[in-house]
């Protein structure tokens, strides 16, 4: 993995800070691009 692609919080379980007017969809877009960035886009992972 490289890098750039490792988020501490997102490995520690951290909150990340974000505005109130996030929507859902937004919300469950960004959980998805931090799961697939976690899995170095594997394309094996699909929906």
């Amino acid at each position: 993995m490289a890098l750039e692609d490792m988020r501490e919080d997102i490995v520690e379980n951290d909150p990340v800070m974000r505005s109130e007017d996030c929507i859902e969809e937004e919300k469950t877009w960004l959980w998805w691009h931090h799961f697939r960035s976690l899995c170095d886009y594997n394309k094996r992972i699909a929906l």
